[in-house]
């Protein structure tokens, strides 16, 4: 499996079409981070960009991926494999002993 970032450029104006897929979209996120299918996603203050570390088989099964989301046709991209992507150990909560 590989690692890739993706950088999402979104429509600079948002019509109502658009607009009644974002809960469709935002619950694919969600799939997607629980099955483990993205590490991360983040979207700028403007909701102009998108950014999404993914993990998939390789870039073909990555665009198929991307070909399925609700916004799909409204947004473009550019993908970049990853040779390194850390983030922080979540692990278990800090024990307190009162």
């Amino acid at each position: 499996m590989h690692k890739y970032m993706v950088t999402i450029t979104l429509p600079g104006y948002f019509t109502q079409e658009y607009m009644a897929l974002i809960p469709r979209q935002r619950a694919m996120i969600v799939e997607m981070l629980s099955s483990g299918k993205l590490s991360s996603f983040s979207l700028n203050k403007d909701r102009s960009m998108a950014w999404m570390v993914a993990t998939c088989k390789d870039a073909d099964a990555l665009q198929t991926l991307l070909g399925k989301f609700p916004m799909h046709s409204y947004f473009e991209y550019e993908i970049n494999e990853l040779i390194l992507h850390d983030t922080q150990f979540m692990g278990l909560p800090k024990l307190v002993l009162n």
